[in-house]
């Protein structure tokens, strides 16, 4: 430490505990960053019939309006399968 004082640059010490930091706060962030997608879901569950089909599936996003005829929106996925029990054109 006290050479750099004397000299006004850092050592190799003082580079190699800078390089370490700024991988630690990089890992960090990445960790962090990579968790909040699984937090940040709308916690609606949509019901969908199969267009052509009499198949009903549960999704986590709105159904394409292309393939899928939307029967419905649930705050649980325990609502949407208690829905999907009661729709005649589930079965």
């Amino acid at each position: 430490m006290t050479t750099r004082f004397i000299t006004g640059r850092a050592t190799r010490k003082d580079r190699s505990l800078k390089f370490a930091m700024k991988n630690y706060v990089v890992t960090a962030t990445l960790v962090v960053a990579s968790a909040i997608p699984a937090f940040a879901g709308s916690g609606a569950y949509y019901v969908g019939l199969r267009l052509g089909g009499r198949s009903c599936t549960i999704m986590t996003h709105t159904p394409n309006p292309h393939r899928y005829k939307m029967m419905g929106k649930y705050g649980t996925r325990a609502d949407a399968n208690k829905a999907i029990a009661g729709m005649s054109e589930c079965h």
